[in-house]
């Protein structure tokens, strides 16, 4: 399960844009960091609920705090639950790859007979329910995180966005010698705000495929060629430089130097063909 802002219940949810709970919050920021000088990575999250009601369920143990952890890429998923307000935990190695989902939830843990809250809307006024245990009594916005091997980071990572007063309104240029670590794609400032906002939901919709074939795609195959034929000994200390060159042998391309190669190509080769992923495309094939 995870936050839909149209979802219903036939009881009262506390929730962010839900008017089921009136002068109250329920609120987590979970935070999942990899471990210094391993692959483990370790998850940790503070629960802030301003429901007297529901932290007397808790206290009771008729309720607990929750988290959904998902991934699609390994399509691992694992609900931890805890009476504290605060969970830890540690995943293994291999177990969470690429986009990681994270959903704080309460959960009634027993059968909760004739449950009422002094907080609810006026709606719910005089009324009151049976709740069974797995269901949900408060959840909040889900936190995405994408996890990466150190050799795998995406080639993504590589750019960098900011605007330029000088860009033409619908045009951009990349720019390699404005900051020693990241390519910096340039775009007017009117424009930036909009591409950073489809950037951060493109995971979740088919926006990720046009970002990857209008932007990413033919800005790596323009730092690949401009790459060819510089110095290299100028730009080996760039923090990019590092992770186009291992690119480039995981994709098992020609590496940076050689001028002959044919980097539009290598570029879908890093990308993985993203011309395919195309929702036109892939509607057709249906």
């Amino acid at each position: 399960m995870k936050y839909v802002r149209s979802k219903s219940w036939p009881w009262p949810v506390l929730r962010h844009g839900s008017s089921d709970y009136k002068r109250s919050e329920f609120q987590c920021a979970p935070e999942l960091n990899k471990i210094e000088n391993t692959t483990q990575l370790h998850l940790e999250a503070d629960f802030y609920l301003g429901d007297r009601n529901l932290t007397d369920l808790i206290a009771k143990d008729h309720a607990r705090y929750g988290l959904l952890v998902s991934c699609s890429t390994t399509h691992f998923r694992k609900y931890l639950e805890c009476a504290e307000p605060r969970i830890e935990w540690y995943a293994e190695d291999g177990r969470l790859a690429g986009r990681v989902e994270i959903t704080p939830f309460v959960v009634a843990h027993r059968r909760i007979d004739n449950f009422k809250a002094s907080n609810w809307h006026d709606d719910y006024a005089n009324r009151s329910f049976t709740i069974e245990p797995g269901s949900v009594l408060a959840i909040d916005l889900s936190v995405s995180y994408w996890v990466v091997a150190a050799d795998e980071t995406p080639i993504s990572s590589v750019f960098q966005v900011a605007a330029d007063e000088n860009m033409a309104l619908g045009a951009w240029r990349c720019d390699w010698q404005r900051d020693p670590d990241l390519v910096t794609i340039l775009l007017h400032p009117a424009e930036l705000e909009r591409f950073q906002e489809a950037r951060s939901r493109a995971a979740a919709s088919q926006t990720a495929a046009y970002i990857l074939n209008g932007v990413y795609l033919p800005a790596l195959a323009w730092l690949l060629t401009e790459a060819d034929r510089a110095e290299l000994d100028d730009l080996s200390g760039a923090r990019w430089f590092e992770a186009l060159t291992a690119a480039l042998a995981r994709a098992e391309c020609r590496p940076l130097g050689e001028r002959d190669s044919d980097r539009l190509l290598d570029a879908q080769k890093i990308l993985r063909q993203p011309f395919g992923r195309l929702p036109l495309l892939q509607h057709q094939e249906e």
